[in-house]
């Protein structure tokens, strides 16, 4: 290899350690679960929907066509074998937020109809009357590069999840694993969606220049 090259190598590589990153990988999603950490990622507060509006104890006849912010977005209930209400959301409110879940539990609700950056929100699961309960969600994003399935053990409390794509995220599906001699429901709250460019990782490009810079400054020692 040539001698220049190795040595550009070798800077990089020690840039990066300094750096406390690593090269960039080739994964095109970056799950966050920290809502401080995601809006620095961001570079943006976020802009959700609260689902406040809804009215509890009624089921809610879908598709939805709801607005996070300044992002429209639709809403549907997808069940796993047709029935009456089957299609239908059911508001639910396990504190003093309104949550928006699905009326059969089997249903997966998916988000579409929108092009975003960024996609966040509080996920938990349900028993029938919307109360918390322990139990696990999966989530699954749709962007430029395919699909990208993110499964969560959810607690008693409402779990925050922020998603930053290097696309654009275009969908998300939401359905809860259901355990056996029981039924649970996915909810979401505060659903954001953000535009927003996130604020870039060091790259390649980025690292190279530095590693270039720290190479000339090392030349300028030795001569």
């Amino acid at each position: 290899m040539n001698t220049n090259i190795t040595s550009i190598a070798r800077v990089l590589g020690l840039t990066a350690a300094l750096l406390g990153t690593a090269l960039p990988s080739t994964a095109a999603v970056v799950v966050y679960t920290d809502q401080a950490s995601y809006e620095s990622a961001l570079g943006a507060s976020i802009a959700s929907d609260s689902f406040n509006d809804l009215a509890l104890g009624d089921a809610l006849a879908g598709p939805l066509a709801r607005q996070a912010g300044s992002t429209g977005y639709m809403a549907r209930a997808v069940p796993l074998v047709p029935d009456l209400g089957a299609e239908d959301f059911y508001p639910v409110s396990p504190g003093s937020n309104t949550a928006l879940s699905s009326n059969f539990a089997n249903a997966t609700m998916v988000f579409d109809q929108f092009s975003v950056r960024g996609l966040s929100g509080q996920f938990f699961s349900s028993v029938l009357g919307g109360v918390l309960q322990a139990g696990s969600l999966n989530l699954v994003l749709v962007d430029q590069d395919g699909s990208f399935n993110y499964n969560l053990a959810s607690g008693i409390a409402p779990s925050f999840l922020g998603f930053i794509s290097n696309g654009n995220i275009s969908a998300l599906s939401l359905s809860a694993d259901q355990p056996v001699g029981d039924f649970s429901y996915a909810a979401v709250d505060d659903l954001g969606l953000s535009v927003t460019s996130p604020v870039p990782e060091p790259t390649a490009a980025s690292l190279t220049l530095l590693g270039l810079g720290l190479l000339l400054v090392a030349k300028r020692r030795r001569s």
